[in-house]
């Protein structure tokens, strides 16, 4: 097998926007789990280099960043319900509709989002005959650090230029043998770009280090020229352009990208694993009497480091060793001296420190210490999580934002059904997708339930708020369509 060399990403054109992908690829890789190389960058600017060589291998076990999102995304826990008011939409919600492959996938997106405040998910046609013998729609999550966007001044946080960096292998022919060359991996865009509305453009470019578009590879790759003007694939209905990516924000801010945000949480959660690569230092290397000598030298003793400031001197110990120790001829005069100090570290009021500095650090990312659970059973694997009550909470914060965010994706994927599935599903805003509220506890629904049929009986509340009560995620319209669809199935049922 050939060893292909993939080259360095290459710069965006704007110093803004290396910043900002720096800091979202920081975020990325803490979610991906390979962020070592940032945690040693925390390191060293806390610690010589000598302190970091003697902590050694750092303690990558403790991720706040990834912990916290992880337990606030669960607004795709179970597959959200899709409606339509007017048409039948069986295509997009069936079993094997073409809605079924996005939820499980979104359930990573919604922590990618929540981590780095932003996330595109892209819908690609895939042909008949490579993964579905009819064609299929599929969808991906593509990360901020790979992307260029534009956006209107009148819509601020919508792109309407679109630009995602991609490794790809491109054969080229030699031009004075005639012959294919060896592949070669080279960095491209695909420009999604209807800034013009009438002149619309899809192409795929290769990009300079530098960050300069190069060659137009679109035929290459797709076996036809720049896709512009009436070739512009999509399209809604009535022929208006769309890109076929939604960009989702964790929160409406009117800004295109919010890539700074929640970043004490990112530089809280580097320096908490700084301190629990601490802690397993102390227990490892610490937790026993510093012993001390004066006026005697060790026999034996290999130095270490000579060619640096900080030089050093060793010898290898075990319980069946015997330390020789002899005079020091240019020490004190009189009887040399052995002793200990008591470590200077308990472990134990350490690590109670460091759950005392996280709860402060996730109350940067607005969550109520109230709402914070901390696991004493050593065994557990994460000494902080959020409690039901508050992956509640955070549903019904997030619920409205993701709402926004689905509708528009389902609109676009309806769309690209229509294009090349062949399908006739409605391209309009009126989806509605409702998400499944976190499961009560037996206790608590009992609770909910005799409570919701006392103020029901009372005359103080209607069944459409009950049903709402009931199923939080619920508007009335809805509420009132479940409660008919339940009417007539108890006549027909004689229930």
């Amino acid at each position: 097998m050939q060893d292909y060399k993939i080259p360095n990403r290459p710069q965006m054109l704007h110093a803004s926007d290396n910043q900002r992908i720096a800091e979202t690829s920081r975020r990325r890789r803490m979610l991906d789990g390979t962020w070592e190389p940032d945690l040693m960058e925390t390191l060293r600017q806390h610690l010589s280099p000598s302190r970091v060589e003697n902590w050694g291998v750092p303690d990558l076990s403790t991720n706040l960043l990834e912990t916290i999102t992880r337990d606030l995304a669960k607004l795709y826990h179970e597959t959200p319900t899709v409606t339509h008011p007017s048409a039948n939409i069986e295509r997009l919600t069936a079993r094997n509709g073409l809605l079924q492959g996005l939820w499980p996938m979104m359930q990573s997106a919604q922590q990618a989002i929540l981590a780095m405040r932003e996330c595109v998910i892209r819908i690609d046609h895939v042909p008949a005959g490579e993964l579905d013998e009819n064609g299929t729609l599929q969808y991906r999550i593509v990360t901020p650090d790979f992307l260029y966007l534009e956006a209107s001044p009148s819509a601020p946080d919508i792109p309407f230029y679109y630009q995602e960096y991609r490794i790809r292998s491109l054969r080229k022919k030699n031009t004075v043998s005639g012959k294919m060359e060896e592949p070669q991996i080279i960095w491209t865009v695909d420009i999604f770009d209807i800034r013009n509305k009438s002149k619309p453009v899809f192409k795929i470019c290769e990009v300079n280090q530098d960050g300069t578009l190069g060659e137009d590879l679109t035929k290459q790759f797709l076996g036809t020229a720049a896709l512009k003007g009436d070739k512009y694939p999509y399209r809604y209905q009535n022929g208006f352009p769309f890109i076929p990516c939604v960009l989702y924000h964790a929160e409406k801010t009117g800004k295109l990208w919010n890539a700074y945000d929640k970043q004490s949480l990112v530089e809280g959660s580097l320096n908490s694993a700084l301190l629990n690569s601490f802690w397993l230092h102390i227990c490892k290397s610490c937790s026993y009497e510093q012993r001390y000598i004066a006026g005697l030298t060790l026999s034996g003793l290999e130095q270490r480091d000579m060619e640096q400031t900080a030089r050093r001197a060793e010898i290898s110990t075990d319980t069946s060793s015997i330390l020789v120790f002899k005079q020091d001829a240019d020490g004190m005069a009189g009887q040399p001296l052995i002793g200990s100090w008591s470590p200077s570290v308990d472990p134990g009021k350490f690590m109670e420190a460091i759950h005392s500095y996280e709860r402060r650090i996730a109350s940067s990312f607005s969550i109520s210490s109230s709402l914070l659970r901390e696991s004493g059973d050593p065994r557990s694997g994460y000494s902080l999580s959020i409690s039901r009550d508050g992956q509640r909470q955070a549903q019904r914060i997030q619920a409205p934002t993701f709402r926004v965010y689905d509708s528009k994706l389902i609109q676009k994927i309806a769309a690209m059904a229509n294009i090349f599935l062949g399908e006739s599903l409605p391209e309009d805003r009126l989806y509605r997708v409702n998400y499944a509220p976190i499961p009560l506890s037996a206790t608590e629904s009992k609770e909910l339930r005799d409570n919701i049929l006392q103020l029901v009986s009372a005359g103080l509340m209607s069944p459409i708020q009950a049903y709402q009560q009931l199923n939080p995620d619920t508007d009335e319209i809805q509420a009132k369509l479940e409660l008919e669809k339940i009417r007539q199935l108890r006549q027909q049922y004689q229930m």
